[in-house]
């Protein structure tokens, strides 16, 4: 048996819809899937008994990949992450044609900067990290 795909990606968000618009108006992707207030099949996945999530998951036409977005609505978690060093934290690394440009248009969508813009030895490879909704975000060029 061999792995055939990754068919997504999942991240926890602390709100569905400010996940979705900034997805959408960050990086063009497109809803493709959504349910509020999803019981069994959570429950089911997770074995955690009364826990109720809403769901989405979104696609880019540039991208084979899904996102998928998931709001916990019952479940208190007081911890607070900052930063992506912490076991079960994750980022998603985008490529894009201007990084000057996409900084300043997802700053402007409320995504938060956590360091400055580092310089790798690739060949023109600069690397971002911003979060936003509780997701790190890395943007590359």
């Amino acid at each position: 048996m061999n792995l055939l795909k990754i068919h997504h990606f999942s991240f926890s968000v602390n709100d569905i819809e400010k996940g979705i618009s900034f997805y959408r108006n960050a990086f063009g992707y497109e809803l493709t899937f959504q349910e509020n207030n999803m019981e069994k099949q959570i429950q089911s996945m997770t074995g955690i008994q009364n826990i109720i999530c809403n769901i989405a998951q979104m696609k880019n036409n540039n991208d084979q990949n899904i996102i998928e977005l998931i709001e916990f609505k019952n479940f208190k978690n007081n911890l607070k992450i900052d930063y992506p060093i912490y076991a079960g934290s994750a980022h998603v690394c985008f490529i894009v044609d201007n990084l000057s440009t996409m900084l300043e248009k997802i700053y402007k969508l409320g995504a938060i900067k956590l360091g400055e813009i580092t310089k790798f030895e690739e060949p023109n490879k600069k690397l971002d990290c911003s979060k936003i909704e509780g997701i790190l975000c890395q943007k590359t060029k």
